[in-house]
């Protein structure tokens, strides 16, 4: 047997137009409910409240109060109920006359018909604001509130975008001059190498270059910022070792001072060996002069 689950409290807007709230829940083909005006009506099913088919006894009285009622719309002109259908289909005229038929009456409640010729076509056209990329962006196309076009202060133009994403300030051109500005950013990365970012892609796609040229690819610009991108073979892990030319490369301690951190460079032919930082290693000019240590050697 399915667990009951208690719907009590939980609201929805009717066809008919009145919003219901279940007072009772008893089981899914039992619950009561009342009405935004009052009004109960009980033993309905779930379902029918789920799909919105509830209604007080006098629904077809509410129906036809509705004419007459008027709303501010979000275009900027009052709008007032000339024809009451039913719940989703409504005429609407406008105060500058014009009218709009078979709407549904929650758009009406919401502000959201607009009318044939839209006040807000003309009057968002130059509308500008300064987008999250840094640019300013000037609306030059108002088809509707999904769709409008704008142009960025450096010529670059964006088709087809919807109203409250210019509002947020979320529309951003082709080509983003975030990503040309962060080309050539340099930064100290853990392992002790400055690193250049050589090709920013986007946010989660960059390339760098280290100071010996080493290039690593697909990082994220965040893990750079941090210094958190390591060099192949200089990672400052304890008893990681790595070969770097003819070196065998492994992290020692950081300086107590200023927290760099030294690696022990070894050759690998002749057995020279060394501690320093990576800065210092990657400058090294070592020949070999003696022959190559053989087993057992010291």
């Amino acid at each position: 047997m399915s667990k009951l689950i208690d719907r009590t409290g939980e609201k929805r807007m009717m066809n008919c137009g009145l919003e219901a709230t279940i007072i009772r829940c008893s089981g899914y083909n039992d619950i009561d409910v009342r009405f935004s005006n009052g009004e109960v009506v009980i033993n309905r099913s779930y379902r029918d409240f789920r799909k919105e088919r509830i209604a007080p006894p006098n629904y077809s009285q509410i129906k036809n109060d509705r004419t007459g009622e008027t709303r501010m719309m979000k275009c900027g002109l009052m709008a007032e109920i000339t024809v009451y259908r039913k719940y989703k289909d409504i005429d609407i005229r406008f105060e500058d006359g014009q009218e709009v038929h078979h709407k549904q009456y929650v758009q009406f409640k919401k502000g959201y018909i607009a009318p044939p010729s839209d006040p807000r076509k003309t009057s968002r056209l130059g509308e500008s604001k300064t987008m999250k990329c840094g640019m300013k962006a000037v609306i030059i196309s108002y088809v509707s509130s999904a769709d409008i076009d704008v142009r960025f202060e450096d010529g670059q133009i964006v088709e087809h975008r919807k109203y409250g994403e210019f509002k947020k300030g979320s529309i951003a051109p082709p080509i983003d001059l975030r990503f040309s500005s962060r080309i050539g950013e340099k930064r100290m990365m853990n392992c002790g190498l400055p690193a250049e970012i050589t090709v920013y892609r986007k946010y989660k796609d960059i390339d760098i270059r280290f100071e010996d040229g080493q290039i690593s690819e697909h990082k994220r610009y965040h893990f750079f910022k941090k210094g958190n991108i390591a060099h192949p073979c200089f990672t400052s892990i304890s008893g990681h070792s790595s070969t770097y030319k003819t070196f065998i490369i492994k992290y020692v301690d950081r300086s107590p001072v200023t927290n760099e951190p030294y690696y022990l460079c070894k050759c690998q032919k002749c057995g020279f060996e060394i501690i320093d930082t990576a800065r210092n290693i990657i400058k090294l000019e070592h020949k070999c002069e003696t022959h190559p240590i053989e087993e057992g050697e010291n």
